[in-house]
């Protein structure tokens, strides 16, 4: 949900936490998951799903194994697959994505967000390419493009609860209308991080919307990852202090209003 403007006085939640999965799992990258573990739930690619969209020609499902069971992948002759997406939403906080062949790389995007290139050679069959526990509990999109054939995928394991739904499904949740434009002249901006630190600037009304344009176009994927606010305060015998802070590190925001 794109923010467009501040709310007087009321606290704008926007929870990201994509890029940097916690330290510890029940299943880590490369490990060999044949079963589905407590807490989870298996969505397996192995006979068509209308919630599941492929786009390329090369997508099919193999069966030239009878104890293979997932098995939707690239060509096995080799086709150039560059370029083909899978796609697909879920509901929940977890996702896992488990290799077939365990061969090729392919590029993530979750929630429009860039995950980066997951390198699947060289592990094992049936192997987790890719794991994250931490995501908000709320609906995400998944894209998977294929960087380097031959790209094979066998299944995904997301939340016991959760539901993998159609891209193409509209999100219940309706954009509320834009908030009008704060008269105030100045606001409080108060940003936690994931770590559980807080951050507090004074900022202009016209500050505040920078930030919240600059937050918005990275939350879409552009612009950069990194916002600096420059203070102008305990200056000491420095002549500049600025203060980066990083998209990926930020759980939430406040913004406050307030008229000198």
């Amino acid at each position: 949900m794109k923010i467009t403007s501040f709310i007087k006085g009321l606290g704008i939640s926007a929870i990201l936490s994509l890029l940097l999965p916690l330290t510890t799992y029940a299943a880590q990258y490369g490990d060999v998951l044949l079963a589905v573990e407590d807490g989870w739930q298996r969505y397996e690619f192995n006979k068509p799903d209308p919630n599941i969209q492929y786009q390329g020609s090369s997508w099919f499902v193999d069966t030239t194994a009878p104890t293979y069971t997932g098995k939707t992948s690239s060509n096995s002759m080799g086709s150039k697959t560059v370029g083909e997406k899978i796609k697909f939403d879920f509901t929940g906080t977890k996702l896992n994505i488990r290799s077939y062949l365990y061969s090729g790389v392919y590029h993530l995007k979750i929630d429009g967000v860039d995950i980066g290139d997951i390198n699947a050679n060289g592990k094992t069959a049936y192997g987790v390419t890719y794991v994250n526990e931490s995501l908000t509990n709320s609906r995400h999109s998944v894209e998977i493009t294929v960087k380097e054939p031959n790209f094979w995928i066998d299944s995904i394991d997301i939340d016991a609860t959760g539901t993998v739904i159609s891209p193409d499904t509209p999100n219940p949740d309706p954009e509320p209308e834009p908030e009008p434009t704060p008269t105030g002249n100045d606001a409080l901006l108060v940003i936690k991080m994931i770590s559980g630190l807080e951050k507090e600037f004074e900022l202009t009304a016209a500050e505040i919307e920078d930030f919240i344009h600059w937050y918005n176009n990275r939350a879409d994927g552009n612009g950069k990852e990194i916002y600096m606010f420059e203070k102008d305060f305990n200056m000491g015998p420095f002549t500049s202090r600025k203060d980066y802070v990083a998209f990926s590190k930020i759980q939430s925001f406040e913004v406050m209003e307030y008229t000198k």
